[in-house]
């Protein structure tokens, strides 16, 4: 299985059969895909790493900024995102829920058809 989910052998195999390419072919599409995809999944692992990089940077630059407010100033700012933290996890739970019931419904729904 890869990266985005597709079997490309189970694929490559459903086309030989239906003689849909010959199979010199239908092997270097097969090996095409296959190295688009390693490709795509790189990329994809570099992207978020740079996006972690960026994101701890960010964090390491509030954190001095917060350490230069007073007390007073600081409890406020923390209390508010702390706040701001719980409400997007709470968030995050709901939606989450939110989907699983939808998708029971549209299993639900596609049976009684």
């Amino acid at each position: 299985m890869s990266h985005s989910g597709i079997d490309f052998q189970r694929v490559f195999r459903y086309r030989l059969e239906r003689k849909e390419v010959p199979y010199e072919r239908g092997r270097k599409e097969l090996l095409d895909m296959m190295v688009g995809e390693r490709v795509d999944m790189l990329l994809t692992l570099m992207k978020r790493a740079e996006k972690k990089e960026a994101s701890l940077q960010l964090i390491n630059l509030a954190e001095t900024i917060m350490g230069k407010l007073p007390k007073d100033e600081w409890t406020i700012l923390d209390d508010y995102i702390n706040d701001m933290t719980d409400h997007l996890a709470d968030e995050g739970t709901y939606l989450y829920s939110s989907g699983f019931t939808d998708g029971i419904w549209a299993l639900k729904f596609i049976n009684s058809l």
